[in-house]
């Protein structure tokens, strides 16, 4: 058995016209390759994920930072014929303001990806998203604050669940504001449709979608986004935090800023 703690590291992804994901690696092989024997406990401290689309303009760098990550019960032994035997906690910030929490039971022997995924991002400053939002909808915020709630269950490659994205208080228009005119008259389309269909009990734009299929095939339905919206609008306002906590998928949030 071994024990595996890092102290700060750095790990990039790069997406864009020349991805490099790691998709198609057996993560299996390659950690038995640089450490082969049987690691129990792991855990990280300060550590960072970067995306990076160095083809997009302007380019795009989404980073998770101040990382704390602990899993437990990596080994090849199965008390009590747990379908789910290890346990991954990850707390951190998403760029510099957002409250990152996740929570996942795997299966790390299973060649399919096993999993009971539960996550939350709360509190992200849109305007630390602009790069990301300018690269790929051309579009800026002045104010505002992103959250998103998933849940994600994985069994014999197939997945269900559910993603709950939602933005409170949100400005993406300011007249005087520097940038060509198709570029403002961009942010102010979505200001208005933005206005019209945020919960205004709450000033809060929100959605729910389901996701299911395989990983190869991933499904998600565009009409299911829209009436998401509009029950947002008009029917009851979503409100923060998982819809559907169970005892397997549940986040602790007793070391954690991030609340529901």
């Amino acid at each position: 058995m071994a024990e595996i703690i890092t102290e700060r590291p750095i790990l990039h992804f790069v997406g864009g016209s020349t991805p490099q994901t790691g998709s198609g690696t057996d993560w299996r092989q390659a950690v038995d390759d640089l450490v082969p024997i049987t690691i129990n406990h792991f855990a990280t401290h300060h550590g960072e994920i970067h995306y990076h689309d160095f083809s997009s303009r302007p380019t795009v760098d989404v980073v998770a930072g101040s990382l704390e990550v602990e899993a437990t019960g990596l080994s090849t032994h199965r008390a009590d014929g747990n379908e789910l035997p290890a346990h991954v906690d990850v707390r951190g910030r998403v760029q510099r303001s957002g409250e990152l929490h996740a929570s996942i039971d795997i299966d790390p022997l299973n060649r399919r990806p096993t999993f009971d995924l539960a996550l939350a991002v709360e509190s992200l400053a849109a305007r630390e998203l602009n790069r990301f939002m300018r690269a790929y909808a051309d579009i800026d915020a002045e104010q505002g604050q992103f959250y998103v709630y998933s849940q994600i269950r994985s069994r014999e490659g197939h997945f269900t669940g559910y993603v709950k994205p939602m933005v409170e208080h949100l400005s993406l228009f300011h007249f005087g504001e520097p940038g060509d005119i198709d570029h403002q008259l961009a942010d102010a389309f979505l200001q208005v449709a933005e206005d019209l269909f945020e919960n205004h009990g709450t000033d809060r734009f929100a959605t729910r979608v389901d996701v299911s299929g395989s990983f190869d095939q991933p499904g998600v339905s565009p009409f299911q986004a829209v009436i998401g919206v509009l029950e947002n609008t008009f029917i009851r306002a979503f409100q923060h935090g998982l819809d559907r906590p169970r005892e397997a998928w549940e986040i602790d949030h007793s070391h954690s800023p991030v609340h529901t």
